[in-house]
């Protein structure tokens, strides 16, 4: 999965999610599974993809929502568009040298800003030979009653650039496989 990125991308980007995600008390990481739920849906199944201005948000968005629901039947749930037993939640981070953005649009619990800034804050405090961009995918699952997060993972990801979309919709297949896998078991 990380065959993209040069030797020193990758070893600088693990380390900064592993920093990120595992050393950070504030961000919670909670490993919950699929027992006792039967329906989910998209935190705001209507919200659009991206910004016209980022296309790249946009084809993102809907590969990882295609990917997620796929997963989601897949492994015994029904995704629904109406009531439903989980809320699913996505966030996308970038990241080069210099700077941070995100895509926030099917993200649905309000401390992906507290992600996005400590992202930022490690990734500024590196000192990388090259440049380089990292990425993260964030996966939230939310008790629909409770509003409760159940189970939130990531995954790293490389350039989605240069490659067919046929590949980059296997590429994101897997990492979103890699997410959810914990939470299937």
């Amino acid at each position: 999965m990380l065959t993209q990125l040069s030797n020193t991308s990758r070893f600088a980007l693990l380390t900064l999610l592993a920093i990120c995600f595992s050393g950070c008390t504030s961000i919670p990481m909670p490993k919950g599974n699929s027992k006792g739920y039967s329906t989910v849906r998209f935190i705001a199944p209507n919200a659009p993809l991206g910004a016209d201005d980022q296309p790249a948000f946009v084809a993102a968005n809907s590969m990882i929502k295609k990917s997620i629901n796929a997963q989601v039947e897949k492994n015994g749930l029904k995704m629904v568009n109406g009531k439903a037993d989980l809320i699913v939640a996505h966030l996308i981070i970038l990241q080069d040298n210099v700077s941070t953005s995100y895509s926030n649009q099917y993200f649905g619990l309000q401390d992906y800003s507290d992600i996005v800034a400590f992202a930022h804050k490690k990734g500024m405090k590196q000192h990388y030979p090259e440049a380089i961009q990292k990425r993260v995918l964030v996966i939230d699952l939310i008790d629909a009653k409770t509003y409760k997060l159940v189970y939130r993972n990531y995954a790293l990801t490389g350039t989605l650039a240069n490659q067919s979309v046929a590949d980059q919709e296997m590429y994101i297949d897997t990492l979103v496989a890699e997410i959810l896998q914990q939470f299937f078991k």
